[in-house]
């Protein structure tokens, strides 16, 4: 970054551009006594099992660990989905028919968290499936309906979006056999809501009765951690979860942090020529009119 700065500096003066010129300084996160791998052992095969955990992480790991609902609110690269998952490995290491729902508006846009789910889930021997509309297709083609029932239910964590589970459960409340994720409905641990923030009011309406189906439907009320960058008022969602699915909730809040940040204001070409220019006029003016001075 500091490199960087320093291009863009010698870029501008060399272009003869003026500019005005100030950092940012960079904000620490706060870090707790604990590593990954302190938590979960088969971390240690992996990079992320010597880092420690962001107080943040802890404190959302601890809560889900209670039986609470948790809303975790933190800027983006902070960790959130690591958060869930060092519970979710936990409870699958113990006890295989552990299940997990997670949601993303697109999977698409999931890209980064499904690889680094997929990783995890695997280091517990767990296993996990993703599927929206298009995925169903490929898996239909290549495997069949029947195959893609049963990966289905045996994984322990499915990685969807709203609205092919939306469509998935109307074909089970009109016939339980008929849905994809049926055989998972039913046994459902723990529902990731993710990326909260790309909802307009409408999609969020729309997600809130998906998960009240859920929560309906489910022989065990499922626990719910939803993932916000920025929420207002996450009590809201927290009381409506309470009701939804009868636990309680905890809304856990990590600090900012960034990195250093130079900024550049430009002025625009020959500024320094310009103002010295005015000053020589408002000398003169001085001076021919001293009642300005």
């Amino acid at each position: 970054m500091r490199v960087m700065g320093l291009i863009t500096k010698n870029v501008l003066e060399r272009k003869e551009y003026s500019f005005i010129f100030f950092t940012d300084p960079p904000v620490e996160p706060s870090y707790s006594s604990l590593k990954f791998k302190d938590i979960l052992p088969e971390f240690s095969s992996i990079e992320l099992g010597d880092k420690p955990l962001y107080k943040h992480q802890l404190e959302a790991y601890e809560s889900l660990m209670k039986g609470l609902n948790v809303l975790l609110k933190a800027g983006t690269g902070s960790g959130k989905t690591e958060a869930w998952m060092l519970y979710a490995l936990n409870r699958i290491r113990e006890d295989k028919r552990f299940r997990t729902i997670a949601l993303y508006p697109t999977l698409a846009l999931a890209n980064d968290q499904i690889r680094r789910i997929e990783k995890y889930v695997g280091l517990v021997g767990g296993k996990s499936i993703q599927i929206d509309g298009v995925k169903k297709e490929e898996y239909v083609k290549k495997h069949g309906l029947s195959w893609l029932r049963e990966a289905s239910g045996s994984s322990n964590i499915v990685i969807s979006n709203p609205a092919f589970l939306m469509h998935d459960l109307k074909k089970y409340l009109l016939r339980k056999t008929q849905g994809i994720l049926a055989s998972l409905y039913s046994k459902l641990d723990l529902i990731i809501i993710d990326e909260l923030d790309f909802y307009d009011p409408r999609s969020l309406a729309f997600l809130m009765s998906v998960l009240q189906i859920l929560s309906d439907i489910s022989d065990v009320k499922p626990q719910v951690a939803v993932l916000t960058a920025t929420l207002s008022n996450p009590e809201d969602m927290g009381d409506f979860l309470k009701k939804a699915t009868g636990r309680d909730y905890r809304v856990v809040e990590g600090e900012a942090f960034r990195i250093t940040n130079h900024y550049y204001i430009v002025l625009g070409k020959n500024m320094r020529e310009v103002y010295n220019s005015v000053r020589r006029l408002w000398g003169e003016a001085v001076k021919a009119r001293p009642e300005l001075s």
